[in-house]
C-alpha cells in the first residue's frame, strides 16, 4: 500500500534539516524571555511548526547564542592587558 502524503514526509525531513537557515528571533525577543525568566514568569511557545521541529529549532538557537557568548568571552580575554609582573618579566627579557 503506497502512502498518499509522501511528499509530505520528505518535505518535513527536508524542512527539518534545514529549519535554521531562514529562522530568526524577532529583535527584543531574547531579552523579553531572559526578564520572563528572572521575574519567573512561566513561558508557552505558540507556533505553526510540529512540535519536534520546534523543539530542534529552540535548541539550535541557544546553542549558537551560547557559541556567541564563549567567542565575547575568549576575545575579552585576549585583549585584556596583561598583569604588571607579567610585562615586567617580559622587559627583563629583551
Amino acid at each position: 500500500m503506497k502512502r498518499k502524503w509522501s511528499g509530505l514526509e520528505e518535505f518535513i525531513n527536508f524542512y527539518g534539516k534545514n529549519i535554521l537557515d531562514e529562522s530568526t528571533l524577532i529583535n527584543g525577543v531574547e531579552n523579553f524571555l531572559k526578564w520572563c525568566k528572572e521575574k519567573k514568569i512561566s513561558m508557552a511557545v505558540c507556533t505553526n511548526k510540529q512540535e519536534h521541529l520546534s523543539i530542534d529549532l529552540l535548541k539550535k538557537i541557544k546553542k549558537i547564542q551560547n557559541h556567541k557568548k564563549r567567542l565575547k568571552k575568549k576575545l575579552k580575554k585576549k585583549h585584556q592587558k596583561k598583569p604588571r609582573q607579567k610585562r615586567k618579566k617580559l622587559l627583563m627579557m629583551y
